[in-house]
């Protein structure tokens, strides 16, 4: 399931919304839902604030995982940053990394865009 976001200030309560109406259709519990939430945030929001691009959401569940994956045509690629407790932002990939079964990025050619993608628990009892 999939849809276009622009990369406006909006965008990560959108698609926080939009995922919270997809997990609730598939009975995903809160406990589990609220990472998946959080995920999803971080991922538009690095695009709104790095990439400046038009992006594609999509989200899919699979036997004990959820996974969600945001798609723009930036030429950057997003780096796990050391964590600075002194930093005032630079935070997000250090969630996305702690909440995640795995995550990583796709490049679709070299300089011309890219897919972050997540993989988030959510054993079947949820």
């Amino acid at each position: 399931m999939g849809w276009s976001l622009e990369p406006t200030p909006t965008a990560p309560g959108a698609a926080r919304r939009r995922v919270r109406t997809i997990l609730t259709g598939w009975d995903i519990g809160d406990e589990y839902a609220e990472d998946v939430l959080l995920v999803i945030s971080e991922l538009v929001a690095n695009v709104v604030d790095h990439a400046g691009t038009a992006m594609t959401v999509t989200i899919d569940q699979f036997r004990d995982t959820v996974l969600i994956a945001v798609s723009d045509a930036g030429d950057g690629l997003p780096r796990l940053q050391p964590l600075n407790d002194q930093a005032k932002r630079g935070r997000g990939l250090q969630l996305v990394d702690a909440l995640c079964v795995r995550w990583g990025t796709t490049a679709v050619r070299a300089g011309q865009g890219k897919t972050v993608w997540a993989e988030i628990a959510c054993p079947r009892s949820c």
